[in-house]
């Protein structure tokens, strides 16, 4: 969303590299000491996505300024050279607001500064100061800007790194069916026959917990109305506190047990084949989980799976990834979702959301990715999920030359 306000306000986005969470990093310490000797580990944002965001082009003949990096940005707008706008100055009159307002407030901002470098920079006083915060992309006042994301060209000409499509096509034959031979002839490719499930394990239930506690929503685009699930909050909350028995609701969306599992995805491949056309082919028996749990809960839900009619069942652990892979192998396990039938996952997760961005808009390719469910899930700020969250603390936009740079 940054990328698309800087390039409306025909100034190049500067982009930051993905700064690494220490409790989630997929190394070691010893790994981490001999790389990046004392350094904050990071992973470059052109080795987790493709197009304009990044640095790619923009559609022929559009003379919008290219994103740059922020060692660019340093080197062309030195801190004497920059104006320094505050985010609460902008955002406190508009918190309450729908998205486009807050839209529009930012762009009349960046457009009418006569200023060649801008850096947006928090507020002490604000609590989360992205300039598209939490409070904008937790409640339904997000969805006034979903059209004109959707159909930005930094939404249209998105795509996965080389990294993560070489990822992906390297480890395509794990998911090629090999369950009995179906009775009507359908599509060989195995992505148009699966369904893929995001599932939270782990710390995740204590963070079920805190969320449930204050009611949270879905998630940013996860809102749409045209999505198969929904959530309502039931009644009898209070700010910052809920009964037992909402609480008990709530749990059973963000961290459901095995049943609940089961019975929601048996319940997507019925509703997915039975919506087939006359004449149109359509059978799920491949099947992705994307998860943290154990490797005796996976072994376990395999079998089940498979009794259910499964014939391939992959999990992210299954993958064949080598060391740059395996560095963003969040996102590769997106790209997998992205291209299957079908995705259930995280309603207020930050990883379904940006699924659900790629899923809705013109990046489909085919049939891919015709319903989206959604069964468990908060907001969250784990920094394994990829998104456009360069530093939840310095969410800026800089900008030089009437570029938009953010």
């Amino acid at each position: 969303m940054l990328a698309h306000l800087a390039y409306k306000s025909n100034r190049s986005y500067v982009f930051r590299d993905y700064h690494w969470n220490l409790d989630h990093i997929p190394w070691s310490k010893e790994q981490l000491q001999k790389v990046y000797q004392g350094r904050h580990p990071t992973t470059p944002a052109n080795a987790l996505l493709a197009g304009p965001a990044v640095g790619g082009f923009w559609p022929p003949g559009d003379p919008a300024p290219r994103a740059v990096s922020t060692e660019w940005f340093d080197l062309v707008c030195p801190p004497e050279r920059r104006r320094i706008i505050r985010t609460e100055g902008i955002k406190a009159p508009i918190r309450w607001e729908k998205g486009d307002v807050h839209f529009k407030t930012w762009l009349k901002v960046l457009a009418e500064a006569p200023e060649e470098c801008i850096e947006i920079m928090p507020s002490s006083e604000d609590s989360f100061p992205q300039i598209f915060d939490v409070y904008v992309w937790g409640s339904d006042r997000v969805l006034s800007l979903w059209e004109e994301f959707r159909d930005s060209p930094v939404s249209q000409l998105q795509r996965p790194s080389h990294v993560v499509s070489a990822a992906v096509e390297k480890n395509k034959p794990l998911f090629l069916p090999r369950g009995p031979k179906p009775k009507e002839p359908v599509s060989n490719e195995p992505f148009d026959r699966m369904l893929a499930i995001h599932i939270r394990r782990g710390d995740y239930k204590n963070a079920c917990v805190h969320f449930g506690t204050w009611n949270v929503s879905f998630y940013g685009w996860n809102q749409l109305p045209h999505l198969a699930d929904r959530f309502q909050h039931p009644d009898g909350w209070t700010w910052g506190k809920n009964t037992p028995e909402n609480m008990e609701i709530f749990m059973k969306q963000c961290y459901p047990d095995d049943d609940f599992i089961i019975k929601k995805i048996r319940a997507a491949k019925w509703d997915y084949e039975q919506a087939a056309k006359p004449g149109e082919p359509r059978l799920l028996d491949v099947l992705f989980l994307m998860t943290n749990e154990k490797a005796e809960w996976q072994t376990k839900i395999k079998e089940v799976l498979r009794a259910e009619g499964w014939g391939t069942v992959v999990t992210s652990k299954d993958l064949r990834l080598d060391s740059e892979e395996h560095e963003v192998g969040m996102v590769v396990d997106m790209e997998l979702a992205r291209r299957a039938a079908v995705f259930i996952g995280n309603g207020v997760s930050i990883l379904p959301y940006v699924l659900v961005s790629t899923l809705l808009n013109c990046l489909l390719s085919g049939p891919h990715s015709q319903a989206a469910s959604h069964i468990e899930g908060l907001w969250t700020n784990d920094s394994t999920l990829l998104t456009a969250s360069f530093n939840r603390i310095q969410h800026c936009i800089h900008t030089y030359n009437n570029l938009a740079v953010g």
